[in-house]
């Protein structure tokens, strides 16, 4: 019992000391592939015990030499084994790239390791992780000893175990457990002399902290856990102020990501995780209508091929040089715009097919020209985003793809709403070009770029949709009518069959992403759906595109900021794209018309148009179709089987957040109880013979702080006395004091030779200074007493 009195101390100490190291390095490498395994934590064990000895036996025989013939070993093993110790360094930060370019997809190369044959051994992290350990323990050993030390390990130790959250990866809650458990044991050396009663009470707090956690962690498990409202809130709310402000340079944005399966941009389905940040994109001004979406085009895919989508080889365009000369650069990517422009001072022609759409509404209220404007763009890379219908031309265009130079995308151009319906285009087209020459011209050469759509935009790789076409039967439609109604059977089926998500995974080797998410996953975010939907409508007839932009909700283009009128006489709406709204869709060719965008993404559907008012003649033959869909099967529940990512994620952020939270709430109790005590030993009636020069000074210098509160500065030319008669006219609720006799006896002491004032003088004067703080403390409210106290650390 002698023993283990005597040593006690020691050996919680001891304990605290590896408990602490083992919590922060672990922490600080739950943002790699490295994780510490029991010979690290024996490794720790011996290294912090002979580091609490070392240390112990130097300071109590008060020999530096001890100190000084570690520092040297230290050196000399880094210097004998800097080879070693680089590779492995090399490795460990390989480890942390891998998994912290995860959430941004950053472009990140990792650092090149020679192979294992040329060594003659494999490169691990061993090396460094028994260097982290001894120097965590060494500093930790150093810093505990003091509170200064204590206060500035905290500071060091919060950065070290969060950093990870800047490139939103969040750590192991377990060591951060651990962790948060070191935080409360410092926080008890901050306010405490340390011995074996405060050693003790540490160890019983840290020994709390990790079973509390572990016992709530077992009476509710995680995939049980559902958090309260504010607590699923809060998370995404510092997310997203995160990812507006502090994500690092060089974070892929939602649609650099989208684009991934692009013109040898990578694969579809390369990515696990769509990342959506919510930064500032672009700032938009319209006067356009917008119904259900405003659709920003950035690219158009034609050709799927090997989990990619592509444009048309040069050598097929080639074939067409006449057609896409017809027109200035441009002009087939947004054709409509050829009608208007052919129809512009044609009353009568406006007329008709203002009255083919059979909505009652005049010309100008469907197709009257609008505004657009990209008034300013917030990333670095610089590309075109064009609304459906864009009046615009630029040698930057070709062909029928969307303009790619580089240089600023900043524009102003007219643009056209989208028509109420478009069964009746072709046949107003055919019919009224015989009085319009400019309108015939278009028709002849729509009519040969509509051969081009229907020879390129149909194909359909062998195989891919043959399993999902016993499920979901696709028949080449003949008519509109059909056509619309393929379009909305085939959105709800996705509605009701397949789940979106932004966390599919990654798509198995050896699988087609259009095949597999049909057959198999059965969920998946925009490029999914609209890759699938592109191919099912070539499948069954319809020309159609894979497009990739912005996709702007009705709401927002509404509630932006009025601008006034355009000067067509309609009001301007001025809105921010941010990043979230990045989305992927399929476009489809309307005869005559051009293309148009059909949304199939569950909550993205408002872009198709509802069915012609003719459908209800459908034949009885597709309505029998309808009854021959079924429902995919459901995957079986597996033992192995994982929850989302995105739900792992959202569970340990929230963690986070709370354990955070805790953490302001303790540091701000420590602040309050240190300002407390600052007051307390100023205004404490503790004079010595020793110490009374300097605190009679430090009551002088808080008076001055206190007058400097109410704005009364002591001027450079005024003597003390006069200063303190200033401050007794100058402040009323200092008029009943006397801060002259305060002043005297603090001049009393500085120009006495030394003479003592007597003890009833010094007594009176830390009175005196007391009232004056009253007096000011008493006439606060609330909120002015907090900020007095703990701000103003008076």
């Amino acid at each position: 019992m002698k023993f283990t009195g005597k040593y006690l101390s020691s050996i919680i100490s001891i304990i605290l000391l590896n408990a602490g190291v083992l919590a922060v390095a672990s922490c600080i490498l739950s943002y790699s592939t490295i994780s510490l395994d029991s010979r690290n934590i024996l490794a720790s064990v011996l290294f912090c015990t002979f580091i609490y000895i070392f240390f112990r036996i130097a300071g109590t025989t008060g020999c530096l030499i001890f100190r000084i013939l570690f520092f040297l070993a230290a050196v000399y093993f880094i210097y004998e084994y800097r080879t070693e110790l680089y590779l492995s360094l090399l490795y460990t930060v390989n480890s942390f790239i891998d998994v912290l370019k995860q959430p941004y997809h950053l472009n990140i190369q990792a650092f090149k390791l020679p192979a294992a044959d040329e060594l003659g051994y494999v490169v691990d992290a061993q090396p460094v992780l028994w260097l982290l350990l001894l120097g965590l323990g060494t500093i930790f050993q150093i810093l505990m000893k003091s509170t200064k030390g204590a206060a500035l390990l905290l500071v060091l130790t919060v950065p070290a175990c969060l950093f990870g959250i800047y490139f939103n990866v969040m750590p192991d809650p377990y060591s951060l457990t651990g962790v948060v458990a070191f935080w409360l044991v410092l926080f008890i050396h901050m306010n405490e002399k340390y011995d074996k009663k405060v050693a003790m009470r540490a160890l019983v707090i840290w020994a709390i902290v990790l079973v509390g956690s572990g016992l709530i962690q077992y009476a509710v498990p995680k995939e049980n856990y559902r958090h309260p409202d504010f607590m699923q809130l809060l998370p995404q709310s510092i997310r997203d102020f995160l990812n507006e402000y502090l994500s690092p340079n060089g974070a892929a944005s939602a649609l650099n990501d989208i684009r991934h399966g692009i013109n040898g941009r990578g694969e579809l389905g390369d990515i696990d995780t769509l990342r959506q940040t919510g930064r500032r994109i672009m700032e938009v001004q319209t006067s356009l209508q917008v119904k259900d979406r405003l659709y920003l085009r950035n690219y158009s895919g034609a050709i799927y091929k090997n989990n990619s989508w592509n444009d048309l080889p040069e050598d097929v365009y080639k074939k067409y040089d006449r057609l896409f000369a017809a027109y200035s650069p441009g002009a087939w990517y947004d054709q409509s715009v050829i009608i208007f422009e052919a129809l512009a001072g044609d009353e009568k022609g406006r007329n008709r097919l203002a009255s083919s759409m059979q909505t009652g509404e005049q010309y100008n209220e469907l197709f009257g020209p609008r505004q657009f404007r990209i008034a300013k763009l917030f990333v670095e890379d610089n590309e075109y985003f064009f609304p459906y219908n864009t009046d615009i031309s630029s040698s930057s265009f070709k062909y029928d793809k969307i303009a790619q130079d580089t240089g600023g995308k900043l524009y102003k151009a007219t643009v056209y709403g989208q028509p109420p319906r478009y069964d009746m285009l072709d046949s107003f087209l055919t019919d009224y070009g015989s009085e319009n020459k400019y309108l015939a011209y278009y028709v002849q050469a729509e009519r040969a770029y509509r051969d081009f759509v229907y020879n390129y935009y149909l194909q359909v790789p062998a195989g891919v949709l043959d399993n999902f076409d016993t499920k979901f039967p696709v028949r080449k439609v003949r008519t509109h009518a059909e056509r619309e109604q393929l379009i909305s059977n085939l959105q709800k089926y996705f509605q009701e069959n397949y789940r979106y998500t932004l966390s599919p995974g990654r798509l198995p080797a050896g699988k087609d992403f259009v095949s597999y998410f049909l057959d198999e996953s059965h969920e998946g975010y925009c490029t999914y759906f609209a890759s699938a939907a592109v191919l099912i409508l070539r499948q069954a007839g319809i020309p159609a595109r894979y497009v990739v932009g912005y996709s702007i909700p009705e709401n927002t283009v509404a509630a932006g900021q009025d601008l006034g009128k355009d000067n067509y006489g309609r009001p301007v709406k001025d809105f921010t794209v941010t990043d979230k709204q990045a989305h992927a869709w399929a476009e489809i060719y309307e005869d005559g018309w051009g293309w148009r965008p059909i949304d199939f993404t569950p909550g993205y559907t408002g872009a198709a148009s509802p069915p012609a008012t003719n459908q209800e003649n459908t034949s009885q033959e597709h309505k029998q179709q309808d009854n021959k869909y079924e429902t995919p099967p459901e995957k079986p529940a597996t033992a192995d089987t994982k929850p989302p990512v995105q739900q792992n994620g959202g569970n340990t952020f929230s963690l986070i957040i709370f354990l955070v939270v805790g953490g302001i709430v303790i540091l701000g109790f420590v602040w309050c109880r240190y300002c407390r005590r600052n007051i307390d030993n100023i205004l404490r009636d503790d004079f010595t013979a020793a110490n009374t020069a300097l605190r009679l000074r430090q009551l002088y210098a808080y008076m001055e702080r206190l007058a400097k509160y109410t704005g009364l500065r002591r001027p450079s030319y005024m003597d003390y006395l006069d200063y303190a008669g200033f401050l007794r006219e100058h402040e009323k609720k200092w008029q009943k004091i006397a801060v002259e006799d305060f002043v005297n006896i603090v001049l009393q002491m500085r120009f006495s030779s030394g003479t003592v004032p007597e003890e009833r003088k010094l007594t009176e004067a830390v009175q005196i200074v007391r009232r004056m703080r009253g007096s000011l403390y008493d006439g606060l409210n609330s909120w002015q007493k907090l900020l007095f106290s703990y701000i103003y650390r008076l």
